[in-house]
């Protein structure tokens, strides 16, 4: 099944994605995959959709260890507890998990938890977007079971956003046998 939707103003990627309510609700669970992920492997995914133990306030987030995160994922035990963005002007660690623009949520339940959220939510500092990120830890603390997913090659984070990325890309597609 096919379908689309237009975000008539860039406001955040969770507006995005609950643009698509109406046709991912109908399912256990949404798998949301950045469009400019082109690295993200077919067992990625396969070990994403094989981790989620319950549609009911579940997520599996798929997490790299990075040399400088974009963004940061702060896990304290079995609960997120934040997470860090560059682009709104925080500071990561060295080593930290960062995500791989791979997301599998189950679906009972989240379009509430998500209006509760946007009634505290700030738009970020560098982007003025409500993020969808920081939803993430928000799930946490209410009791959603968000597990992290160990993706061994860190290339899978990266995104095709600027000359560099899509000329990085390009070389490796160039070097396939």
């Amino acid at each position: 099944m096919a379908s689309g939707s237009i975000q008539p103003e860039p406001i955040g990627m969770g507006d995005a994605i609950f643009r698509g309510f109406e046709v991912w609700s109908k399912y256990d669970a949404v798998l949301i995959v950045w469009g400019d992920q082109v690295f993200v492997s077919e067992d990625t995914l396969k070990r994403t959709i094989a981790a989620l133990e319950r549609p009911h306030q579940y997520a599996v987030l798929p997490v790299t260890r990075m040399t400088a995160p974009y963004v940061e994922y702060v896990f304290d035990g079995p609960r997120l507890t934040k997470v860090l963005q560059t682009r709104e002007g925080d500071t990561t660690v060295p080593n930290g998990f960062s995500d791989v623009g791979t997301f599998l949520l189950g679906t009972e339940g989240l379009k509430p938890a998500w209006e509760d959220y946007l009634k505290s939510a700030a738009p970020g500092h560098g982007t003025g977007e409500i993020n969808f990120l920081p939803f993430l830890p928000f799930l946490s603390a209410k009791g959603w079971m968000v597990t992290p997913l160990e993706v061994a090659d860190a290339t899978e984070a990266r995104g095709i956003n600027t000359k560099t990325d899509l000329a990085f890309f390009q070389s490796l597609y160039n070097e396939a046998p």
